[in-house]
């Protein structure tokens, strides 16, 4: 049996590591949590739905280790220190179309 859904919400994580080790997992919740780094999920080719909502990115480049993965739909990433940059959403939107 394969994990499909990880709900790790409110555990202090600050880096992301191990996940590669899913093969199926789809839906991944990592909010308010203390991530400044997206590496790590550079690898979860599966992933369709990604909470990074509450963390602590500040760097729209960042967004490179999530740019390429296929199949992600939704992705929350709310209340991060990133919103505060110009054109927030365009830069998303740009890695992330």
């Amino acid at each position: 049996m394969f994990l499909s859904k990880l709900y790790l919400k409110e555990n202090q994580i600050k880096c992301i590591t191990g996940l590669d080790q899913l093969p199926v997992l789809s839906t991944l919740d990592l909010s308010k949590n203390q991530i400044v780094k997206l590496q790590g999920l550079e690898q979860i080719e599966s992933l369709r739905f990604l909470n990074l909502s509450l963390n602590m990115v500040y760097k729209v480049r960042q967004l490179r280790f999530i740019e390429q993965l296929p199949l992600l739909t939704e992705l929350e990433f709310c209340f991060n220190p990133i919103m505060d940059k110009k054109l927030y959403r365009f830069q998303v939107l740009f890695h992330i179309p």
